[in-house]
């Protein structure tokens, strides 16, 4: 158990740990009213733990009117305490608050019941707790945590953690601290607001890339596509003109049936022809692509429609030219 002397000056050394603008014992003793408010409060509750609540409850409210720090004379609280500035500060009756804990001005550790027993919260070891902060109901603040400026906490906060917003949220969980010391940086807090637009400015822009890819990749691999379908069709098309020579070499005599195959093979040079003029369309038509689907795919579904026609013809122009054979001996067998 501390001394009464030795608690005085630990918690006048605290003013300096915490405040950078202590310079003088002097201005610490009659200068800080967190420090009075802290004092003034010891004494209350030795009075409120020895039965005198009426005292102590005076002895509180004169406390109230000198520092504008309202602290009840049953809270609980711990070694090396500091409210920095103090107005406006209330602490509740059933509130437990551990060492080296950290307070600034219109802080709240409120209850949230009219029922008797604990309705105020628990503050654990070495944590920081912003302006303006409120802390409502008989929930834990962990060890190590930081209570953001304006933050309203109504749930129980793990240890080593930060929280901020309207209703309090943990945004962040940090390592342990190694010893027990106070982080005086509580306006360097995560904004869950500006995370949240920045990952959808993320998300967008991802989606953005992916957009201005598939347009790329329906370009390049459909232009692919088409020069693969090309080539195809002439293969299939220069095939076509092979039947067509040999039709034209094997006529012999002028024979209804020859007249017939000339005829045939006439038709086929003139679809073969328009074959050829939709093929360049289609080469047209994909150098001039642009983030717009064009008609080439239509294209060449029509060719390769109109190749199948082209072939059945042939498979018919064989089968008549061996009907021809049959009454027609002379006629050549190697069509």
């Amino acid at each position: 158990m501390i001394d009464l002397k030795s608690l005085l000056k630990e918690d006048i050394r605290t003013v300096f740990a915490e405040d950078p603008a202590a310079r003088s014992t002097m201005e610490v003793v009659l200068c800080y009213p967190g420090l009075h408010a802290l004092w003034l409060h010891r004494i209350a509750h030795i009075m409120w733990e020895h039965g005198y609540l009426f005292l102590a409850r005076l002895l509180s409210h004169f406390n109230r009117f000198m520092t504008g720090i309202e602290i009840h004379p049953g809270a609980q609280i711990g070694r090396r305490f500091f409210i920095d500035h103090g107005m406006g500060v209330v602490i509740g009756e059933t509130t437990d608050i551990g060492d080296d804990v950290l307070l600034y001005q219109g802080v709240v550790l409120g209850g949230t019941s009219l029922k008797k027993g604990k309705r105020h919260p628990t503050i654990e070891d070495n944590v920081v707790i912003g302006t303006g902060a409120k802390i409502l109901g008989p929930i834990n603040i962990g060890e190590g945590s930081k209570i953001g400026a304006g933050s309203v906490v109504i749930k129980s906060v793990p240890p080593d953690s930060t929280v901020v917003g309207v209703p309090g949220r943990t945004v962040e969980e940090h390592k342990k601290h190694a010893k027990a010391t106070i982080d005086l940086e509580h306006g360097k807090l995560p904004d869950p607001v500006l995370q949240t637009i920045n990952a959808l400015k993320d998300e967008i822009k991802g989606l953005s890339n992916k957009l201005e890819q598939s347009e790329e990749d329906k370009k390049n691999p459909s232009q692919v596509d088409f020069t693969q379908t090309i080539d195809s069709l002439k293969g299939e098309i220069k095939q076509l003109k092979v039947y067509i020579k040999q039709a034209q070499e094997d006529k012999k005599g002028q024979t209804e049936q020859e007249v017939e195959f000339s005829q045939t093979t006439n038709s086929l040079k003139d679809e073969i022809k328009g074959l050829k003029e939709h093929i360049e369309k289609i080469e047209n038509d994909k150098k001039e692509v642009t983030g717009q689907e064009v008609a080439p795919s239509q294209e060449v579904n029509s060719l390769q429609d109109e190749i199948k026609d082209l072939n059945y013809r042939i498979e018919q122009l064989e089968k008549e030219k061996k009907r021809g054979t049959e009454r027609n001996p002379d006629f050549p067998s190697d069509y």
